[in-house]
């Protein structure tokens, strides 16, 4: 049986955002958990779905001005004070950019257009006009003290301002557009980071004050022109590069930048404590840096008992070859009455598509419909005999982003969603629960490219990073069956004739 909670996994480590709290301590956003580190003892508590989160898997992590921790990811959000507390969201709130204002409200993106506000007790949305495109939303929101929200961009389309009335765009202070992320500092001052080009190389960081926008570069001292930014409540300005082997941290003297070049860690979710120390997200823990000594804080995870070995690259373990698949169910056929060939109405309710976060969709024979989870993080599906969407309303939470896909797994009749977290969805149920698998996990801070179900062996195969892995859903298992020349992309299929799975090249 699926187990919500889970044993402690190593995707605790996984760290995808920091927030340092004005007590001293940090707080992380893992692929495990939220962790909350007393500093000055190294000493972390985890908090998982046991303690009432509704996954382990979390992109974001703010702290208000009263203490309390917030956290989300794509569809929920969550409000920590003394016990966690999970909020209903609207489907489109966006976890991955989330900021608390001084009144100690929540702020959210979501979709391409819509910013979002909870002001303890009801959601409100506003959308943004139309600002010559303003495309998807970077991970990144701030809040002004004079009650601004600042919102960076993807696609190079500037940085956007609300002040609660009116939009105003940032682009032609900025070079190529750049607003990846945005920090306010406490005297009202706002900097911007830029995002790198195809070849890892950025225009640099952006300050706008009193005297209008200044632009730094390497010509002012800074490690790398691809920057991203953090402000501590201090005042202390960090900027972090990270792109395409452009590596280092530099720090804003008042004049110009000094840099750190052998200092790693990312600079999406970096945070500036309260006596000004860098800390940033990595793949393998959270890393502190105070302009002399870096700081590498991991929690303690004891590996499951229940492991399997990988295979060697180029070695292939044979479970692939073992048949061990159920009885295939029934397949579905359309009710009497029903045209397949005939279209549904063109005005029905349909889930939303897009780029900005699911978007994955299996077909389901035992029911016959397609089952997609859309760009908000909703749940829905398509009934081929009618052509009709419905929006099944699914309880739980399907976590995080399903870029490895949705896949049907037949015998045990249920959907596997995959991508830096692992969701099982029942049918008979209409809800979706989140695993942590045991052997060689497929959260690795990146997810799977595609997957397919053997029905040979009975088990989702997925190919990541070059090894090609599959899962038992009933067991909670991974295995790595065997090694590829790179990581060579998407899964496509599998062919019952050859008895392969196909992989795009």
């Amino acid at each position: 049986p699926i187990d919500p909670a889970g044993p402690l996994s190593g995707a605790v480590n996984e760290v995808w955002s920091v927030a340092a709290a004005e007590d001293g301590s940090r707080w992380a956003a893992t692929g495990g958990g939220i962790v909350h580190w007393d500093v000055a003892t190294e000493t972390p508590t985890v908090y998982t779905t046991a303690d009432g989160l509704p996954t382990n898997h979390a992109l974001r992590i703010a702290v208000a001005p009263d203490g309390s921790v917030w956290t989300g990811d794509s569809g929920w959000v969550a409000r920590f004070d003394s016990n966690w507390e999970v909020l209903a969201a609207p489907p489109g709130v966006d976890g991955p950019a989330m900021a608390v204002d001084s009144d100690g409200s929540l702020w959210g993106v979501g979709g391409e257009t819509q910013l979002y506000r909870f002001d303890g007790s009801e959601w409100e949305v506003t959308e943004v006009p139309d600002l010559s495109g303003v495309g998807e939303w970077s991970p990144s929101l701030a809040a002004a003290q004079d009650g601004t929200i600042w919102a960076g961009t993807n696609m190079r389309k500037g940085l956007l301002a609300f002040d609660g009335e009116g939009w105003k765009n940032y682009t032609d202070e900025l070079p190529n557009g750049f607003a990846l992320n945005v920090a306010v500092a406490p005297g009202g001052a706002v900097w911007v980071g830029s995002e790198s080009d195809a070849r890892g190389n950025g225009p640099g960081v952006a300050r706008l004050n009193e005297d209008g926008w200044t632009v730094f570069t390497t010509a002012d001292g800074l490690s790398a022109n691809h920057a991203l930014v953090a402000v501590g409540s201090d005042g202390t300005v960090w900027a972090a590069h990270s792109a395409d082997g452009v590596g280092g941290v530099s720090r804003f003297d008042g004049e110009t930048w000094i840099a750190y070049p052998g200092v790693g860690g990312s600079g999406l979710g970096l945070s500036v404590d309260r006596n000004g120390m860098l800390w940033m997200p990595s793949p393998q823990g959270l890393v502190g840096f105070d302009g002399e000594r870096t700081t590498h804080l991991v929690v303690p995870v004891t590996p499951p008992s229940t492991t399997t070995s990988a295979a060697p690259i180029e070695g292939w373990d044979p479970i692939l070859a073992t048949t061990r698949a159920k009885p295939v169910p029934q397949a579905a056929t359309c009710p009497a009455g029903t045209d397949p060939n005939r279209p549904g109405s063109a005005d029905q309710p349909r889930p939303e598509p897009g780029y900005v976060r699911n978007d994955a969709a299996t077909f389901d024979p035992v029911r016959g419909r397609v089952v997609y989870a859309d760009a908000l993080g909703a749940t829905w599906a398509f009934d081929v005999c009618t052509n009709t969407w419905s929006a099944l309303d699914a309880g739980g939470v399907l976590a995080g982003d399903a870029w490895g896909g949705l896949v049907y797994d037949v015998d045990s009749d249920r959907l596997i969603a995959l991508g830096l977290a692992v969701s099982v969805y029942d049918p008979t149920r209409n809800s979706w629960a989140q695993v942590t698998p045991a052997g060689d996990g497929v959260l690795d801070y990146w997810p799977v490219g595609g997957s397919v179900w053997d029905p040979v062996s009975g088990l989702v195969v997925v190919q990541h990073m070059g090894i090609v892995k599959a899962y038992d859903v009933d067991a909670d298992v991974w295995t790595a069956v065997g090694g590829l020349h790179e990581d060579v992309g998407q899964m496509l299929g599998y062919t019952e004739e050859l008895d392969l799975s196909l992989i795009h090249i």
